[in-house]
């Protein structure tokens, strides 16, 4: 909305559409759970035309209710032709970031606790959207009474079983 003030939807014409390329986010608090409203202040710092490429840089603060639940700053977006971002390379590395990567002492994370399954049925979803992280994902996740509120959202479970979105990744 605010970069539409500044008048981007007519200088794009339908042939740019938004990137964002880099934000920092921070989460301050769980986020809105169904029946509640986000709102965000949103703050443009500065824009910059690079040919027809439009950069701006941005931050915002989002509350559910007058609490603050989510700040992201340095945020950097931008609008691109198709081909522009077919184009793109990436995060493009210098010869010291090249010395580095080769020199990086590699390591392996043992993962804490194994799960060989990738496909998750509406009954193990219901036993998420319930608190029951042991009748879901097996007896090496019984969180012995601790985080009580770890659970799945209910509106989030139906939104994904009506769009069939129940497959781990």
């Amino acid at each position: 909305m605010l970069i539409a003030y500044i008048g981007i939807d007519l200088q794009n014409k339908s042939e740019r559409v938004y990137r964002l390329l880099d934000c920092e986010l921070t989460f301050l608090e769980e986020m809105a759970f169904g029946g509640e409203t986000l709102r965000y202040e949103i703050h443009i710092d500065s824009y910059a035309k690079n040919g027809e490429q439009l950069l701006f840089f941005f931050h915002y603060d989002c509350y559910v209710g007058d609490k603050k639940v989510l700040i992201m700053r340095n945020g950097c977006a931008g609008f691109f032709t198709d081909q522009e971002l077919a184009e793109g390379k990436g995060v493009i590395h210098n010869d010291k970031d090249k010395a580095q990567f080769a020199e990086a002492n590699k390591s392996y994370f043992q993962p804490l606790i194994h799960n060989s399954r990738s496909h998750y049925g509406y009954d193990d979803m219901i036993k998420l959207v319930n608190g029951d992280i042991t009748g879901c994902f097996g007896p090496e996740y019984d969180q012995q009474g601790r985080n009580p509120s770890l659970k799945f959202s209910s509106e989030k479970f139906l939104i994904a079983h009506d769009r069939k979105e129940l497959s781990a990744a």
